[in-house]
């Protein structure tokens, strides 16, 4: 087990380093380095389809060996009278010392007590991971029975923002959420502020509808869940977090970029909207497969706003 999983991780690795040094020489956009990226966590996910041709050592097998002496007799010379038939006394001396292998009980106990601790520890971690988003989760279902029909003003704009993108409308409704989102499986819904900061222009409205029209039309959402089967599995492992956060950073680019295509006027309105998000209260604890437009720490944040003002 301990070896099949280094050979995941490693073959995991590696593709990781590959989509790095791809996306940098060849500059790809940020739609495309979100598919290199999901490809790795699909990676991830799925078990290896075929084994390295090398092997090492089994775990239970060891180094160590033991001397044992063999006792060997030296027969002593005639005696004195030197007659072929006198009587002669054998004389024991120390044997050679042959190295025979240990017995491999004492490591396989202590292999198989290591093994045991340490899938007790990852077991108690993947119930912790589930029961906090599982937790998240049934907020998020609640929020969702005390969430009211958007208005008629609200509906028509998405409505025009889906039309220019080629895609059907999407439910959206009023929530008590600090910023908007999009939550759901087969059938996405969108949910947005009760309220909006002040300092939100109303021509951002359209590039922020746009940004979670995206994401829906993109599958994002899908790609959530696909993240959260994998964070149950792969939990402990920093490179499941560096793969996580590489796609969601660029999920979020490729939104905003085409947010920006579709509302190319509000372009400016829109990243200040996004700044007036990100200093407003703190966020709702969205389980994973919740997208928001807020999604990000400080230093994504400025590679957005960075794009979307040099954005055409």
């Amino acid at each position: 087990m301990a070896w099949w999983l280094t050979q995941h991780l490693a073959t995991v690795a590696a593709a990781a380093a590959l989509v790095h040094l791809t996306t940098r020489l060849l500059r790809a956009s940020p739609g495309v380095r979100h598919l290199l990226w999901t490809i790795v966590l699909i990676k991830l996910v799925m078990p290896p389809v075929f084994a390295w041709p090398w092997s090492i050592k089994p775990a239970g097998a060891s180094s160590y060996t033991v001397a044992y002496p063999i006792p060997a007799t030296d027969v002593g010379p005639y005696s004195a009278s030197g007659s072929p038939g006198a009587t002669f006394t054998p004389r024991s001396t120390p044997g050679p010392r042959v190295e025979r292998p240990a017995t491999p009980a004492a490591a396989a106990v202590a292999a198989r007590d290591w093994r045991t601790w340490a899938w007790l520890v990852w077991l108690v971690g993947s119930c912790a991971f589930v029961l906090l988003h599982g937790g998240r989760a049934w907020r998020m279902r609640r929020l969702l029975r005390r969430a009211r029909p958007a208005g008629a003003h609200l509906v028509r704009r998405i409505e025009a923002v889906a039309t220019e993108m080629s895609m059907d409308p999407v439910e959206i409704r009023l929530a008590s959420i600090p910023s908007p989102l999009v939550w759901g499986g087969l059938r996405p819904m969108i949910l947005w502020p009760e309220a909006l900061p002040r300092s939100v222009h109303a021509q951002a409205i359209d590039g922020l509808l746009a940004h979670e029209l995206a994401h829906v039309k993109r599958r994002d959402h899908w790609i959530g869940w696909l993240e959260l089967a994998a964070g149950c599995a792969w939990w402990w492992n920093p490179l499941f977090w560096h793969v996580r956060r590489q796609v969601r950073a660029n999920a979020e680019l490729a939104c905003d970029a085409w947010a920006a295509e579709v509302a190319p006027d509000g372009r400016r309105h829109f990243a200040e909207a996004l700044l007036a998000f990100s200093g407003g209260s703190p966020s709702l604890p969205a389980p994973i497969p919740a997208i928001g437009v807020r999604s990000g720490h400080r230093r994504l944040m400025e590679r957005r706003l960075a794009m979307i003002m040099r954005a055409h």
